[in-house]
């Protein structure tokens, strides 16, 4: 167990506990819950929950239910069970991060998500896999969704966003190139102010599109992989738009490897 300790009159208290790679037996839970008063970071990675265990859930996410704002969960195929635990008891939950090997969750724990947890802002999701897409519920608490969308169309993408139609801040890996004609989802969500892409071309007309469009955007960032050919092409006139006076202080571009300034000429190599 990894924690950030605190002390007060009444002992030890952990304010951030990550359980990594351990097997959880209800003993351990007992044992967690008396320094778990006030936590309000849990990590759970790659940890089998005894059977035995499961009847320990809910009081041990209940000692921590009005403190707990930010729960990750990864490589666990208990996620149902923790979450179905945690979700009516955690009412302060802001941050839920469902990472890799999280697996599918169930219909009845989204619709938990998105009506029991009005504090949740912000989701992030390394694998979309672990929802089912034709029957995601709308939430409208999110503002914040980081989501891996590999294998997604743009079409999907737009689907995608609109379960969530308060959003300020997203960030979307790994998806398809996008053009201006597939980007226009975007603009929808007037308020959006923040928007990432990770992995994902998108051409210099679609990004004019975005910079135009979306009104109220204050930073929009992504990477270009300049080893490839698509990235290449693209550099220069990426370049000229974020020279341009109007979107210098919004479009922040990283060109990866970065481009090298040409090295001066020494005086005996000028001779």
């Amino acid at each position: 167990v990894e924690a950030v300790v605190s002390t007060q009159s009444t002992g030890a208290v952990w304010r951030r506990v990550a359980l990594t790679k351990r097997q959880i037996t209800g003993q351990v839970l007992k044992s967690l819950s008396r320094s778990c008063v006030a936590t309000e970071r849990l990590s759970i990675t790659g940890c089998p929950i005894q059977n035995s265990a499961e009847e320990e859930l809910r009081p041990f996410f209940s000692t921590m239910g009005s403190t707990l704002r930010h729960l990750r969960l990864e490589n666990t195929h208990q996620t149902n069970s923790l979450l179905e635990e945690a979700l009516p008891v955690c009412s302060v939950l802001s941050r839920l991060h469902l990472g890799a090997g999280a697996g599918p969750i169930s219909e009845t724990n989204l619709s938990r998500l998105s009506s029991y947890t009005s504090h949740l802002t912000c989701l992030k999701l390394s694998d979309l896999s672990c929802i089912n897409r034709t029957n995601f519920q709308e939430f409208e608490q999110v503002h914040c969704l980081s989501c891996c969308v590999r294998g997604f169309r743009s079409d999907e993408l737009q689907n995608l966003l609109d379960w969530f139609p308060s959003l300020r801040n997203v960030t979307l890996s790994d998806g398809p190139s996008l053009h201006s004609t597939s980007v226009r989802f975007l603009l929808s969500h007037c308020e959006l102010v923040r928007l990432t892409f990770h992995n994902t071309y998108v051409t210099p007309r679609a990004l004019l599109f975005i910079l135009s469009g979306c009104k109220k955007l204050e930073r929009l960032e992504l990477t270009y992989d300049c080893t490839t050919h698509l990235g290449n092409q693209y550099r220069e006139n990426v370049r000229r738009i974020q020279e341009n006076v109007l979107f210098r202080d919004v479009l922040r571009v990283h060109f990866s490897p970065p481009v090298k300034p040409p090295r001066p000429v020494s005086a005996t190599m000028k001779g």
